[in-house]
């Protein structure tokens, strides 16, 4: 703001300077005006500028020759008085040395200026500088050369002044062209240089005149345009700081060696005889020849351009289209079909299908086989499906998504027939064994297809439903798969996976228990077994949400739910006296992610229990052989202090090795192996052997699946410690247990087992290990 109010103060000083100057008599204006009142006026806002230049030289780097050029100014009006008035015969030379010198630094603030605008374009700018220096001084020049015949034989002092329109015509020209690079809403600074430097021109046009008629010039005159001049110039350097333009040249970019060509071509039609002066005409020469370089420069430049948008829309590996590709393409074409008024109702017809493929089994191949044959089956995969699509003569765009992921745009496949006609050429196309480097491998492929407008109006809806039908037709086996809202499970889990976003925020979560006993009918402890109160379709069992909530990690919070509300209710029933424990499921989800031992910690703590009374059941398809993650979680669990049950055993895969040396307190056979005993020799064999070979390691054997008495009988008469199943007791309430713990502690009360609900179905839980 003081600086704002020192350059206004510059101003009306100069506005009353002017009017003295201008009504004054002669003897007021002469010594006294030429060597006092127009340097001080010159001097204003110098101070202003080289003030400013103190504070902010770093952020505004064209102040510092700007003001070196307007010193240099005002240095030489002062040494051309002070030579007018000392030896007043004499040709000054030094004044106009002085001010000449002062050109090139405020040349060097343009420029400093216009680079600080335009990053990136540094040739470009020299160009554009050059080409138009070269205009305006071949203007400048045009201008000046009717006065030269007037000037022949005179003095320097008569001379110099030709040189200075040449010399502005140069800044201007400057001027003209960063502003016409910055544009005109970044360009305020450049237009008051225009303005000001435009006004130097004139007022040297004007001296350069007088001189050649052989009028007197009064410097005073002169000064008059020069002060206003160099004020806007400082108005301009004291503007805000510079916002670059981006640095690719645009179409504007043009605009500076149009205008010199334009101009240089005028001079050439207007330009004297070069036996008059050749000056013009050569300057004008070299302005085209530059201009024509910068033409060819931006050629050049618009071809790499275009290559680099190529390849940034090709995939490198296989040369065909890319994903931001096949973004353009599609929003091209839906912008092109868009419908231009409401419909009748009806479906909208439809105008072109999307193919989305997946390769099957791709990373066993890399893994296997290699990288480099990963690439070469891609390659392989790409030459196939072009060949079909040629063969087949539809217009269309192949693209890579990324990985072993493809799409086909099928313009002209307009209906559901049409779409998988093409759908089933591709597959047919990967029939034939690749010839790969050292082997040969046959390739298959999941392929969805949707058709635009129907199944989206948007890239977005249209590939997320060709998404949709892919990952059907990769979990029913099907070969190609058209888009079926209601039949794709893929559509079915996503909305499924919302609600049970809110069904956690919500609580809708709820947890059932079932009854684990001994065989003498002893309740020592109850499993945990999640249900979800769906507002719109009921009861769910486990079955029904946890595939959706393993495909969308879900399962981390399911069990942090069931495990809040288990421990919650056994703290309940613990401080009544009951002495039982709770069993927890644990996904294979769950295995791989170590926060699950901090949230078991957390929840013990919350509740106030030892970690003791905490059973957790792992699956025995949970511990994979090839991730360790699985096992470390086992461990880290068992130094809790939580029991630890391998649960369906003998439906998996788990060694001996494994069996003796992972903490597992607890083997829990699975439902099959008690319903087979019950009518299988051979299988009783094979539960006694299990049994024998778990008690040989310390472990306790419970039976899941029990439900009936017959196969309760065999598996405790082959040695199970614990039973648990419907024919025991069926899953209940927490006000259930809390009832079955009163009856078991009646010695009255014969009733032992849970009462079936009679709107339950059995085999919700036999099978499912749920979160």
């Amino acid at each position: 703001m003081k600086v704002t109010r020192a350059l206004v103060l510059a101003l009306v000083l100069g506005s009353v300077g002017y009017g003295w100057l201008l009504l004054a008599p002669a003897s007021a204006s002469g010594p006294f005006g030429d060597l006092v009142v127009v340097p001080l006026l010159l001097a204003l806002p110098l101070v202003v500028l080289m003030r400013e230049q103190r504070d902010a030289a770093g952020v505004r780097p064209w102040l510092l020759p700007l003001s070196a050029g307007m010193a240099l100014f005002t240095l030489g009006h002062l040494a051309s008085a002070v030579e007018r008035y000392v030896a007043p015969g004499g040709e000054g030379h030094l004044g106009d040395i002085v001010t000449m010198v002062g050109y090139p630094f405020l040349l060097g603030g343009l420029l400093a200026a216009t680079a600080q605008h335009v990053r990136g374009l540094r040739l470009t700018m020299c160009l554009d500088g050059v080409a138009g220096a070269l205009a305006g001084a071949a203007l400048a020049a045009l201008a000046v050369t009717p006065l030269l015949p007037s000037l022949a034989g005179r003095q320097w002092s008569t001379v110099v002044p030709l040189a200075y329109p040449i010399v502005d015509g140069v800044l201007v020209s400057a001027a003209l062209g960063g502003l016409a690079l910055v544009g005109a809403r970044h360009g305020r600074r450049f237009g008051l240089w225009v303005l000001g430097l435009a006004g130097l021109s004139l007022a040297h046009l004007l001296e350069a005149h007088q001189v050649a008629v052989g009028a007197t010039v009064d410097p005073l005159d002169t000064a008059v345009v020069v002060v206003p001049a160099l004020a806007l110039l400082a108005v301009g350097a004291l503007g805000p700081g510079a916002v670059s333009v981006p640095g690719v040249p645009g179409a504007r970019s043009l605009g500076v060696p149009a205008l010199a060509s334009s101009a240089a071509v005028a001079v050439l039609a207007a330009a004297p005889a070069w036996d008059v002066s050749a000056v013009p005409s050569l300057l004008a020469l070299a302005a085209l020849v530059v201009c024509g370089v910068r033409f060819l420069r931006a050629f050049l430049q618009l071809r790499e351009l275009a290559e680099v948008r190529e390849l940034a829309l090709t995939d490198e590996l296989t040369g065909i289209a890319n994903r931001r590709a096949l973004y353009v393409h599609l929003d091209a074409l839906l912008a092109l079909h868009e419908p231009d008024g409401a419909h009748d109702g009806s479906e909208p017809p439809a105008s072109f299908a999307v193919a989305l493929i997946d390769l099957d089994h791709f990373k066993e191949v890399n893994d296997t086989l290699g990288h480099a044959t990963g690439d070469a089956l891609l390659k392989g995969v790409v030459g196939r499906f072009a060949a079909a699509l040629e063969e087949l003569d539809t217009p269309h765009l192949l693209a890579r998504l990324g990985g072993d992921e493809f799409a086909v745009v099928l313009h002209e496949a307009t209906s559901r027939n049409a779409a998988l006609i093409v759908g089933q050429a591709l597959q047919e196309a990967l029939a034939e064994p690749l010839e790969l480097p050292g082997t040969a491998l046959h390739a298959g492929a999941s392929i969805g297809l949707a058709v635009a407008p129907v199944h989206g109006r948007t890239r977005s809806e249209i590939l997320f439903a060709a998404d949709a039908a892919m990952y059907a037709a990769k979990t029913s086996g099907d070969a190609v798969r058209f888009h079926a809202p209601a039949r794709d499970e893929k559509t079915q889990q996503l909305t499924l996976a919302e609600d049970l976003h809110r069904a956690l925020v919500r609580h809708e979560l709820c947890v059932e228990y079932q009854a684990i006993v001994t065989g003498e009918d002893d309740l020592v402890g109850v499993e945990a077994l999640v249900r979800w109160d769906h507002p719109e379709r009921g009861m769910l069992l486990p079955a029904d949400f946890l595939p959706a909530a393993e495909r969308y990690r879900l399962t981390g919070a399911v069990a942090q739910r069931v495990l809040d509300v288990a421990l919650d209710d056994l703290s309940r029933w613990r401080a009544d006296g009951a002495t039982l424990g709770v069993t927890v499921n644990l996904s294979a989800t769950d295995l791989r992610d170590e926060s699950i031992v901090r949230v078991v910690a957390e929840a013990l703590l919350a509740h106030r229990l030892p970690a003791d009374v905490l059973t957790l059941d792992v699956s025995e398809t949970a511990l994979d052989r090839d991730d360790e993650r699985p096992t470390e979680v086992v461990r880290a669990l068992h130094e809790l202090g939580v029991h630890l049950a391998l649960d369906d055993y003998g439906t998996g895969g788990t060694s001996l090795t494994q069996l003796h040396e992972l903490p597992f307190g607890t083997i829990k056979l699975g439902g099959r192996f008690a319903r087979d005993t019950a009518v299988d020799a051979r299988a009783t064999g094979v539960v006694r052997a299990i049994v024998d070979l778990a008690h040989a390691l310390g472990r306790t054997i419970v039976a899941e699946g029990v439900e009936d008495r017959r196969a309760l009988v065999r598996l405790l008469e082959v040695g199970c410690d614990l039973v648990q199943g419907w024919y025991v007791g069926a899953p209940g309430s927490a006000l259930a247990v809390e009832a079955l713990i009163a009856r078991k502690s009646d010695p009255d009360d014969g009733r032992h087992r849970f009462a079936v609900p009679e709107q339950q179905s059995r085999g919700g839980d036999a099978q499912v290990t749920p979160a």
